[in-house]
Formats: structure tokens, sequence, C-alpha cells
């Protein structure tokens, strides 16, 4: 009998052993799953202010709907239990969910029954950004139903833009991506660039439950802190902006632009961004949705004609999307033109191969490299000093003093003012520089004499926005090439200052002394030459058309 005995407890001995030690990790992790419950505490994302405090993004908590086919498969599981002792009790846990789903929301039928079949799952998303008011009686039918846990609500936020389109190029907005799953992450703008920043960290919210789903706040919780995130404040000046959207709104219209257009505005002793603004724009509030009249015009002709789930209609919209979220001041390259003629006399003051007492004679056009390049007045300029040159954006002058510069020197200029490289702005998306084929060596060589004269008057490369206003900027403001930027400063949730962005120097382009030259240059041509729709009486103000 005790040999008997002992031999019955050996197959015991060994299924404990393996409980404990082999399988004990799995049993363990298994045992957390079903008796704990783990809820995502969203952090409250940050808001950002313009330069003067006012409020362009503020988010406030909305919720997510979730389903948990793995918490209503256990929930059956324990209503079939007590329907054995009391079958009056007894009632359809998923019937329930899906005439819930169907009837309030929606849903169809068909997509709420193939989620519930999903019963590994416990966190699947049925309905995003729900207000107060719908989660109050969302939260009571799920009480009254005893659906606690099967169903439930998952607290987020959801991103508003009180001045709607008013710097959405800069801001961006929120939207899914690849790897954030249910949660809206920043997708363009300021909202991408500094997610990190604005997001702040989720908490978590741990507590046991018993086998009908219910919480057992008693028996255990844990509970860790969501860290808000920190608050931005733009060098953006809303009421700057918004005249610079109205300028390049109302010059699209008035010459009656196609590919749309960009205004910039910028600090040059700061490189702080003042007013950045694309067209086409967009709403962040409604980022999908366009807005471009000609876009609009053109997707409705395509969903007559097609079909809205056509491939022709959803390939246009898609294009049209992108193009509205595209910063075009940021990323896309342009012919500079008669404003780079700026840059081009400043560096030949710099290097003393001009002076303000040169005289240049414009017949209306010279002959570089075998081409015969013409100014914009064909019947030419005549006998003209430096200061006139640019008064009157004369290509033949600013031809005749690119030879003077040399290839090689005018290559190193290029470089000087930042032209080859990212300007360091403190956004994404910033586009590159195109220049000739064959590069230094073409442009240096016999055969480039005709694009280094063309390239005198800003032709025959493309440049980004942000870097043609960088570069300008550093010959009117002492000479200094700086980073331009967006973000002032960052502040925490206790409205403390962490960060403050100091002006960035890249490099000293040209000297105090050849700057005030060109400003007083610059200011003539606003007085008496081709820039005169811009004078004003009592201001003194320089530019180059």
């Amino acid at each position: 009998l005790c040999v008997c005995g002992v031999a019955l407890f050996i197959p015991l001995v060994w299924q404990l052993y393996k409980l404990q030690i082999t399988e004990h990790d799995y049993y363990q992790n298994l045992a957390v799953e079903y008796q704990t419950s783990d809820t995502t505490v969203t952090a409250n994302r940050g808001t950002i202010y313009d330069a003067n405090g006012e409020t362009l993004a503020i988010s406030a908590t909305v919720y997510n709907l979730i389903l948990s086919p793995r918490d209503a498969l256990e929930k059956q599981e324990s209503v079939d239990e007590q329907a054995a002792k009391d079958p009056d009790s007894y009632w359809n846990v998923n019937e329930t969910i899906v005439d819930y789903l169907t009837s309030e929301f929606g849903i169809s039928e068909e997509r709420v029954r193939s989620q519930l079949e999903k019963t590994t799952y416990q966190y699947i998303v049925m309905v995003t950004d729900i207000e107060d008011d719908q989660a109050k009686e969302i939260r009571s039918f799920i009480s009254e139903n005893k659906l606690t846990y099967a169903l439930y609500l998952s607290p987020t936020t959801k991103r508003y833009y009180p001045y709607s389109a008013t710097a959405a190029h800069v801001i961006g907005f929120l939207g899914y991506t690849e790897d954030s799953g249910d949660q809206k992450v920043g997708a363009y703008g300021v909202e991408a660039n500094y997610e990190e920043t604005l997001a702040g960290k989720a908490g978590r919210v741990v507590t046991a439950k018993n086998a009908s789903g219910t919480e057992m706040l008693s028996s255990y919780q844990a509970y860790m802190d969501a860290e808000d995130g920190s608050d931005i404040t733009l060098t953006i000046d809303a009421q700057i902006q918004s005249m610079a959207e109205q300028a390049l709104e109302a010059g699209i219209e008035k010459y009656y632009i196609q590919k749309g257009g960009f205004v910039i505005v910028m600090e040059p002793n700061t490189g702080a961004i003042l007013a950045m603004a694309s067209s086409p724009d967009y709403d962040p509030n409604q980022y999908s949705q366009v807005i471009d009249s000609r876009s609009t015009a053109e997707l409705e002709s395509l969903a007559a004609q097609y079909g809205e789930d056509s491939e022709e209609y959803q390939s246009a919209l898609s294009l049209a999307q992108q193009n509205q979220w595209r910063n075009k001041a940021l990323s896309d390259g342009y012919e500079p033109g008669s404003t780079f003629k700026a840059l081009v006399v400043a560096a030949a003051l710099e290097e003393g191969v001009v002076s303000l007492t040169d005289t240049f004679y414009c017949p209306g056009h010279a002959s570089y490299g075998g081409w015969t390049i013409k100014c914009h007045k064909a019947a030419g300029h005549g006998s003209q000093t430096l200061t006139q040159v640019l008064e009157n954006s004369c290509n033949v002058g600013l031809m005749e003093i690119a030879q003077r510069m040399g290839a090689e020197t005018f290559w190193q200029y290029l470089e000087d003012y930042g032209l080859f490289d990212q300007t360091g702005i403190d956004l994404s998306g910033e586009g590159k520089s195109v220049f000739w084929a064959g590069g230094k060596e073409y442009f240096t060589s016999a055969n480039g004499l005709s694009s280094l004269a063309v390239a005198s008057f800003g032709q025959t490369f493309k440049i980004t926005p942000i870097r043609m206003i960088a570069s300008f900027a550093s010959v009117i403001n002492g000479g200094h090439l700086l980073e331009p930027y967006v973000v002032e400063k960052i502040s925490d949730s206790d409205g403390n200052t962490v960060s403050y962005h100091e002006t960035t120097e890249v490099r000293q382009v040209i000297s105090e002394e050849t700057s005030s030259k060109i400003r007083e240059m610059l200011e003539s041509v606003v007085a008496n030459g081709t820039g005169k729709n811009a004078y004003m009486a009592g201001y003194r103000i320089g530019g180059k058309t």
C-alpha cells in the first residue's frame, strides 16, 4: 500500500515541478493577463501659442470606444454558468453589442461580428473622438447591460485649431501613421517635429478583476502618473501671418497663378520666422478636406465621371491632399530671379572687384560662352552706376559683375550663403537645391561661362524660399548667415520655461561695412528704381524686385 501510494504521488510531483519550475513564467504571465486590467492614461498634449500668446493649437479630452472580444467571450461564459442555475438569467452578450454598435453608430453588422470573432484581442477601436455628452450615455449603457471590459471608453485627446487655416503649414496637424496604432501623432509641421515634446508620456492604471470581469479595487491597484506634454511658443505672429496669407491670396487671384505660391516674413537679425504662408492651404481641423477651388472642381468632375470609389478619383484626391499639406516655402525649389542680384553685388563689393563709383554700360544684351543673353529692357539701360544697376535690375550689369568675380569666387559665395546646405530650420521637409549638372567642375570651366552669366541674375538653378530669405537676410543684417527658426520657447505644464531659442550664427559671409552699403543701395531701389510700389513716406524701406 505504501509503494502504491508513493507511485501515485510521482505524477503529481512531476506536474507540480512543471507548473512551479519549468512552466512557471508562462502561467504567471497568463494569470496576470486574465486577472488584471491594464488601462492607459493619456497625457495631455501641450498647447501651441503664437508669439503674442494667442492659442494656435489646443487639446481637449475625447474618448475612443473600445471592443474587447476576449472579455466579451469571458462574459458570455459567465452568463452561461449562471443560466445553468437560473435559465431566466440568460442573455446573449454578442447580440447586445452588435445591436448597440449598429443602431447607435451606424457600424455595419458584418464588421462588428467579424471583430467579435477575434477572441484573443482585448483592444479594437470601434468609434473615435467621442465627446463628453455622448460618453456619459455610453457609460450608462455599459453599466446597465453589465458589459464592463467587453466595451469600454479609452480617454484620448482631440486637437483643435482655433485660427483654422492660419499658419497651417507651420503648425501641421495630428494624424495616424504606420507606427502610431490607434493614437494620432504629429503628421506635419511643428506637431510632427516636436512630437515628443508636445505629447508627453502616457500613464497606466493596473487593477485586478474577478472571473465576471468586475474590478477588485481593494485587492490590487497600481497607478503610474501620466506626464503632460510641454507647451510651445512660436515666433509666428498671428496678425502678421494673417496679412501674409491675405497678400498671397490677392497676388494669386490678380495674376491667376496656377500652382500656388508662398510668403515668408523673417526677422533678419535673429532668424525668427514671423510668418510663413503657402498656397493652396488647408484647415488642420479637417485636414483631409480639400478646400482649394481648382482642386475641388477637378475632383467633382472626376466623381461625376467615374464615381468617388474609382481609382481615378482616389488618386486625384490623394494628390490634392498632399499638395495642400506641402509647405512650398520650405520644400519647393524655384529660380530666385532678380532678388538674387543683391547677393551677387554684395559678394562683389566684399571681394573688391566693384565699387560704388564704378559705371556699367548696358546696350540691351551681352554675349558669353557663345550665347547672346538679353537684358529685360531690350533698348538697354545705357551708362549706370553700381547702385543704378540694382535700381534698374539690369541683367547686363550683373553679368559683367559676375565675370569680374570669376566662377571660382562666385561658386565659393554660393557655398558661403548656404545654398548647398540645409538651413537648420526646426521644421521637417526642407527641400534640396538644384544646380548645374557637372557641379563646380563644369561651372568653373570654359563651358560654364554662359551659366555663370545667367546665374548672376538668379536663373538656371533652383533653391528653396527659406534658403533665399536666410541668405538675403545675411547681406542686410551685418553679414551674418543665421539659422531660421519657428519655435521661440518651450514651457512645462506649470508654465516654467525649459528651453529658449538663442540666435544661431552659421558663419559671417560679408563684412558689416559691405552690408551697410547694400542696405543703402536696396533703399535706393525702392525710392528710385523698380521697387517704387513699396515706397512709403516716413519709412526707410529697402527691397529688390
